[in-house]
């Protein structure tokens, strides 16, 4: 299924490439967004771990050849967070993931330029770069849902770089911007990544266990019961940083537990869950 999706993306490139012609730009963008869909699908973690990386080539030779096609900035943006997110969480891919995610918030912020408002903002004090991101609308959360995602990735991916930590009041604003405007886009994904960051803030300096439990709570509501990451990341982020081994283990083993009948668009977020869920209550004597 990966290899014949990214052959098919491959002859779209050509396509494009050689033709300019703009039914083939939407082509290409439209097979990007089916492949992505499939990734989706695909019940098997290990599957999608060793095809897509091929396909993320692929996306980066769409976009090469139209650089201001927002379509494909936000695809390129979101495959390469996911990947890097899913995929690349342990101590050991740390560079790569930086380097990937460090990639997804290229073409994250390649998309917002593609605003000459946002373009002229970017670098304002931030008054000014918050009164740009009010003037993006319902339409674009899926293009700020995905920058504040990949751009956020990054600054996690780097917690030496004083570069990164820099950036992060933008990237907050991005996300609570996305948040404001549709707090339900993307399965309350916005609140994901403010539970997240609200637990992994330093203790009296950032860190806000009430509000992180707050977010966490409304994303799982959101979510519904057939989404397991959400459970995942409460655990692993609230439950820790709460220091309550019962909640820890409780929540993860409820996620294993699960009968859940997973719908289609959650089949491999859902199997790298329980994945992930496993994995980490055999580390649960190490975390506690």
């Amino acid at each position: 299924m990966l290899s014949r999706f990214c052959s098919l993306l491959g002859v779209v490139a050509l396509a494009v490439g050689t033709s300019g012609c703009g039914i083939m730009n939407r082509m290409a963008a439209d097979s990007v967004q089916s492949m992505l869909g499939s990734l989706l699908e695909q019940p098997d973690p290990q599957l999608v771990h060793d095809g897509a990386p091929a396909c993320l080539l692929v996306i980066d030779s769409l976009i090469r050849r139209d650089p201001r096609n927002p379509s494909l900035l936000r695809d390129g943006c979101t495959a390469y967070t996911t990947y890097a997110t899913a995929f690349l969480s342990g101590e050991a891919d740390a560079v790569r993931a930086a380097r990937l995610q460090g990639r997804a918030k290229e073409y994250g912020q390649r998309l917002l330029r593609l605003r000459g408002f946002y373009t002229r903002a970017e670098s304002a004090p931030m008054p000014e770069y918050e009164a740009a991101l009010a003037r993006f609308g319902g339409r674009d959360v899926p293009d700020l849902y995905a920058v504040g995602s990949a751009w956020l990735g990054w600054i996690v991916s780097c917690p030496e770089s004083m570069e990164a930590m820099a950036e992060l009041p933008r990237a907050l604003a991005v996300m609570e911007r996305a948040l404001a405007l549709d707090e339900r886009y993307a399965d309350g994904g916005a609140h994901l990544v403010f539970g997240t960051y609200f637990s992994l803030q330093p203790v009296g300096a950032g860190q806000d266990l009430p509000r992180s439990r707050r977010h966490f709570e409304r994303a799982m509501e959101l979510g519904g019961a057939e989404d397991l990451m959400p459970r995942v990341l409460f655990a692993e982020f609230y439950a820790r940083a709460a220091n309550d081994p019962e909640l820890f283990a409780g929540t993860l083993q409820g996620v294993l537990d699960s009968k859940v009948s997973d719908t289609p668009r959650l089949r491999l977020m859902n199997a790298v869950a329980r994945d992930r869920a496993a994995r980490l209550l055999q580390q649960k004597d190490e975390i506690f």
